[in-house]
């Protein structure tokens, strides 16, 4: 054994001690990014979607049945409901009248608020979950990085992903999006790496993380054309392929080499099918229930497949030939026949068909402008530098990039910035070429780069426990932000904690009595389980409006609480723009709405009045248009002002007064 104190034993000690310290450095860059996202999220409400993508991976476990929320991926829901299991929880078994003709909200709403479970607990265990898969990521952000820019630019790349406030936003909500991003990134590192070296070790882990990527998202279909890509520029970079079978073995002709990728990856696939079979049970069927009749386990299969046109009829023939899962092909054909009309909101614009600016704008709101500013001076000095070997270790991303870009610019979905979060970590990595830079001009680059950092830390803290409701200072910051986005890139009905202790702290009382709160907002979880005592605004159903409440039959002076998605009016019956003839409606249902007031307690006229609009039912048809639509004419006035408060960003707060109020309802409203 050396000396310790000779020159040699130093020497050797010197690496251990590098590493060292940068394991050090890495750990502790990923404690914060964990730390950050769990403590935000310690205080939110379940977000529209996760409580039933809980709901759904229990399901999996528990019952063997995948008939609950296939669209969403098998991995990522499992993955997230595995705390769950050794909970000792009560749940609505394939037994309960529920699943005759399954619905996951009003299944999800038992599971979480009506049988004694906790759901804050429940939520938070899979969070956490997910918060794990995205300090996973940060893992093949750094390594990846390192090998292509060294270690400077692994620490550059991985610190504008501890701090990213969209990465953390989502880094902490039971949803797909992070293990798809995952599972994107570590499929095209290991089959990149894959197409230069083969080898069983290579062919087995390319094949788990397709099939994880194709079990997290049914986006994971694009790494088909993303690989024939990289096969094609595999070919012109004209590279020999080793093999390593025992010994080594190099190939150089384009035909050979040809051969032996084309069978490597046929494993991968066989690998991939084998595992998402697996993730399904290895049964074909979704339900448990002894039937061969697909109807009885989606009843709205034939739907989907007409509704997905070409890719429908191929996912049919998957199915009559049992290629594939019957839950995951049905997932499948849900997405595609669901991607072509949705209503979206941008800048005050309405669509139903998106715009394919969309998510280059909301890259634009919601990115920090230090990181747009990294990125670009990353770019430049890639450019700059010329270096045929960097860019080709780069091709993955450039692929990614290309492809996922081109999907979503083309995508009808314009509903939230979350459906390109997958590119974030590609560009994280890019920009980790700002140490080509630094390296060689470090005295004028460094303190460049100190500063735009620190800003982009100070933003990325400054904006804890709302990370969702990020938005960058050229629009005006969070504060704007609902002018511009709405639906998961800001209200997703996480806030309701916070409007809870919003209300108890700043609800006036007038002769002590509470003045009236209206509550109208864009969300799953339950007001009650939050002790939200307000007037109900409702008009779409969901299984929370059945809990006992108050609900807003006519509106008066008091506090509107309204998340933004539900100010813009999105999803309204009369979404969009105030328009002309809904003026012209609102005044001839306002007509209706004053007899059947001033009638309803006489029987004469309450007879006179049914005869006359054709029945009961009718009347109430009427009725409920007419609420609806004056609050769609209440939320297109208060929208021209700003709020009087905000929880969250996400909920804004208005105090209506007399005055106010009667403008509002009662007087001329331009189209």
């Amino acid at each position: 054994m050396p000396d310790p104190s000779s020159t040699t034993a130093v020497n050797q000690l010197q690496p251990r001690r590098r590493y060292g310290l940068e394991i050090l450095l890495v750990t502790a860059l990923l404690l914060i990014h964990f730390t950050l996202a769990v403590s935000s999220v310690r205080h939110k409400s379940n977000t529209f979607d996760e409580y039933i993508h809980l709901t759904a991976g229990y399901s999996y476990w528990a019952e063997n049945d995948y008939r609950l929320q296939p669209e969403n991926g098998n991995l990522p829901q499992r993955w997230a409901a595995l705390p769950l299991l050794f909970g000792n929880l009560s749940f609505p078994g394939s037994d309960s009248p529920l699943w005759m003709t399954p619905n996951v909200w009003e299944i999800g709403y038992q599971f979480f608020y009506s049988l004694g479970n906790n759901p804050d607990t429940m939520l938070l265990q899979g969070r956490v979950m997910i918060c794990l898969l995205s300090v996973a990521l940060a893992v093949v952000v750094f390594f990846w990085s390192r090998m292509v820019f060294g270690k400077i630019g692994g620490y550059l790349s991985l610190g504008l992903y501890v701090f990213s406030p969209n990465i953390i936003a989502h880094a902490r909500l039971t949803t797909s999006d992070m293990a798809s991003a995952l599972f994107f990134i570590l499929s095209l590192k290991l089959l990149w790496d894959l197409l230069h070296k083969v080898t069983w070790q290579r062919i087995v882990f390319s094949g788990m993380a397709v099939a994880g990527l194709l079990l997290s998202k049914m986006s994971g279909v694009l790494i088909v054309p993303m690989l024939l890509l990289l096969i094609a520029f595999r070919s012109l970079g004209n590279k020999p392929l080793a093999v390593i079978r025992g010994a080594e073995k190099v190939y150089h002709g384009r035909l050979q080499i040809f051969g032996v990728i084309t069978a490597a990856l046929v494993v991968v696939a066989v690998i991939s099918t084998i595992v998402v079979w697996g993730a399904y049970g290895f049964r074909f069927k979704a339900s448990i229930q002894p039937t061969d009749d697909p109807v009885l386990s989606f009843p709205k299969w034939s739907t989907e497949i007409e509704k997905a046109g070409r890719p429908g009829q191929v996912i049919e023939i998957f199915r009559d030939k049992k290629i594939l899962p019957e839950a995951y092909l049905y997932g499948l054909a849900y997405v595609i026949s669901h991607a072509k009309k949705r209503a979206a909101f941008l800048a005050g614009d309405y669509s139903l068909t998106g715009w394919w600016y969309f998510f280059i704008y909301s890259y634009f709101f919601k990115t920090p402008l230090a990181s747009i500013l990294l990125l670009c001076l990353g770019l430049m000095a890639l450019v700059w530098r010329k270096d045929g070997d960097i860019w080709y270790r780069l091709v993955p991303l450039v692929v990614f990039v290309t492809v996922y870009g081109t999907v979503a610019l083309n995508s009808s979905i314009n509903i939230g910035h979350r459906h390109i979060l997958v590119l974030y970590p590609a560009m994280f990595i890019v920009t980790g070429g700002l140490s080509l830079w630094l390296l060689r001009y470090r005295t004028l680059c460094k303190p460049i780069l100190l500063a735009a950092f620190s800003v982009y830390v100070f933003e990325g803290s400054v904006i804890w426990p709302d990370y969702l409701a990020y938005f960058n200072a050229a629009i005006g910051g969070p504060q704007q932000g609902y002018r511009y986005l709405v639906d998961s890139s800001l209200d997703w009905g996480q806030d309701l904690p916070a409007l809870s202790r919003w209300l108890q702290e700043n609800q006036p009382k007038d002769d002590q009595r509470h003045v009236p709160v209206y509550l109208n907002y864009f969300g799953s979880a339950s007001p009650k389980h939050y002790n939200i005592d307000a007037r109900m605004v409702v008009f779409r159903r969901f299984p929370w409006h059945l809990e006992p409440h108050t609900e807003a039959t006519e509106f008066s002076t008091g506090i509107y609480c309204i998340s933004a998605t539900s100010l813009q009016q999105v999803y309204g019956r009369y979404g969009g723009d105030w328009t002309t003839e809904n003026e012209h409606l609102y005044w001839r249902l306002l007509e209706v709405n004053a007899e059947y007031e001033a009638g309803r307690e006489t029987p004469a006229t309450w007879e006179a009045l049914k005869k006359k609009y054709g029945g009961f039912a009718a009347i109430s048809r009427l009725i409920l248009a007419f609420r609806e639509l004056q609050f769609t004419r209440l939320c297109h006035h208060l929208k021209q002002r700003q709020p009087d408060d905000h929880v969250g960003h996400s909920i804004l707060i208005y105090v209506v007064g007399p005055r106010e109020l009667k403008t509002a309802l009662h007087e001329p409203m331009d189209g």
